[in-house]
């Protein structure tokens, strides 16, 4: 799930990191990597809380938001690893606050539209929604059936 995560990212990040004038060409990766650590840790969250396990099963399931990827943002879960996210970015980096938001507003969406579109489709066996679970509950999905 990492490998495929840090795939995404980087090719999302290319147009909204990299070609963005307001981040410095220095901090290209360290924002990229803060966008990674920042995704992963929400979604690990989520996996842990009471009843969240569901609500992002509900999430990385859900095909129409793959292909409707900018809608992805009006999702609970989104909303609040976008947020989170960008306070690291501004926090972290003296990035302003519409930079950040415009860096997250372009890769979310896309990134996870990019994860859940590769967890639903049959014919890659790269990713599936129990290996994204396992991990992200830290094993406390073992044995389930999903």
């Amino acid at each position: 799930m990492i490998e495929v995560l840090q795939s995404l990212i980087q090719q999302h990040g290319q147009d909204a990191v990299v070609n963005n004038s307001e981040i410095p060409d220095q901090m290209n990766e360290d924002v990229k990597s803060e966008v990674m650590s920042g995704l992963m840790s929400g979604l690990t969250d989520q996996a842990n809380s009471q009843g969240g396990l569901g609500s992002l099963m509900g999430l990385l399931s859900n095909t129409g938001a793959a292909s409707n990827s900018s809608g992805l943002m009006d999702n609970p879960i989104v909303s609040m690893i976008s947020q989170q996210v960008i306070g690291n970015l501004t926090q972290k980096f003296g990035i302003s606050s519409g930079a950040a938001s415009g860096v997250v507003g372009q890769m979310l969406p896309n990134v996870l539209g990019g994860l859940i579109s590769k967890t639903n489709d049959p014919n890659d066996n790269g990713i599936d929604m129990g290996g994204i679970m396992n991990a992200l509950s830290g094993g406390k999905t073992e044995g389930m059936d999903l």
